[in-house]
């Protein structure tokens, strides 16, 4: 099982990988040198020393195994590629000459503008873009072109969301920082935070995922937690109330992983089986129907669910089983789902039939995979 690993930054994976794209090119987001829109997944290069990725809005961020930090896409107006300047590229290239990175993530810009940010081996976080949500987390709004360094030491792994990171420390204490629209950083206020503030006071806390206006927990007793907005059940709570404090979502003590996407979430229980909750339009649910979910609710009745595609996208999701498959759900109408249509699913179809898919990640109308 790749539990340990799910959706989370900084698992197990070890690399070297090849890179995938699909979905919507334009600009050049899929990396591959061209403005072709692919339907099926097209390989990135020819290289196979990829070990991190992470998508935009409308670009990419990847670590490979030598270090070295890499981009390709839409720049945005701030630079949000890490690149040094606005300029948009087909296929990637090396942001700076580092080779002590070891992770990255990114935030969904559309509409806002995105930041990206990396982690380097002696546990200090960097961040790239546009801050004005203070996304950063070095105590200010100030936006950067490249690379500057932030408040957050001491990390070992990370997750970014919409506007939003999360981050843990070697103590097992985790941290948050950006913006806080419905209570979604759980610090028991709707204020941003532009510099790391600590989730409660102990170091229980063992997943954690930021969406665009609510977020979730797991413990280490494997209980389930949310914050922030409840409308369309995005919080899953089966109620309507906002929360600016992590609150939990029933009373079960088997959940082993959660991703909150922009619109709903989707959680991984210790069987494998799979759940959604939240906004159910476009079949995001993944569980054949297009109507909102107030309740964490299984996704069929399989119980080989591995690992959890990170998306900062608002309407698509991949996830990974036990046997290596890729299997995808939600909006399709650039191909982004990869299984050769631009037809939408509102449950999962598998993509080809390879078995040696590793990671996922997914922007605005494309996603980037790994095996």
């Amino acid at each position: 099982m790749l539990f340990a690993a799910a959706g989370v930054s900084g698992g197990s994976l070890r690399g070297p990988y090849t890179v995938f794209a699909i979905g919507k090119n334009w600009p050049w987001r899929l990396g591959t040198g061209n403005a072709t829109s692919y339907s099926s997944p097209v390989q990135i290069g020819a290289v196979t020393e990829w070990l991190k990725l992470a998508s935009g809005g409308a670009c990419n961020n990847a670590v490979k195994t030598d270090g070295t930090l890499w981009a390709w896409g839409d720049n945005g107006d701030n630079g949000e590629m890490g690149t040094g300047n606005t300029t948009d590229y087909d296929s990637p290239i090396q942001v700076g000459s580092d080779t002590d990175w070891v992770d990255v993530g990114h935030s969904n810009g559309a509409n806002y503008g995105g930041f990206g940010m990396g982690l380097k081996s002696d546990g200090v976080l960097w961040a790239w873009g546009r801050n004005a949500f203070s996304g950063f987390g070095n105590g200010n709004t100030t936006s950067s072109l490249s690379p500057v360094v932030t408040l957050a030491t001491g990390i070992v792994s990370f997750d970014v969301g919409h506007w939003a990171t999360s981050a843990w420390k070697a103590d097992g204490s985790l941290w948050v920082w950006g913006w806080n629209g419905d209570g979604l950083l759980g610090i028991n206020s709707t204020t941003a935070a532009n510099s790391p503030v600590q989730v409660g006071a102990t170091g229980d806390w063992i997943k954690a995922s930021m969406g665009k206006s609510m977020s979730a927990f797991v413990k280490n007793d494997y209980t389930l937690w949310t914050t922030g907005d409840a409308n369309q059940g995005k919080r899953g709570s089966n109620d309507a109330i906002d929360r600016s404090s992590p609150h939990q979502v029933g009373a079960l003590t088997d959940w082993a992983d959660v991703r909150c996407g922009y619109w709903n979430s989707i959680a991984l229980k210790t069987d494998g089986t799979l759940w959604s909750w939240g906004r159910g339009a476009e079949g995001i649910n993944g569980i054949n129907s297009v109507i909102d979910i107030s309740s964490p609710t299984q996704v069929g009745a399989l119980t080989d669910w591995a690992y959890l595609g990170h998306s900062v996208g608002r309407k698509q999701w991949h996830v990974i089983k036990t046997d290596g498959t890729l299997w995808s759900w939600g909006l399709n109408t650039s191909g982004q789902l990869g299984d050769g249509t631009i037809i939408s699913r509102s449950s999962p179809v598998q993509i080809g039939a390879l078995t040696d898919w590793k990671s996922s990640t997914g922007g605005d109308e494309h996603s980037i995979i790994m095996k």
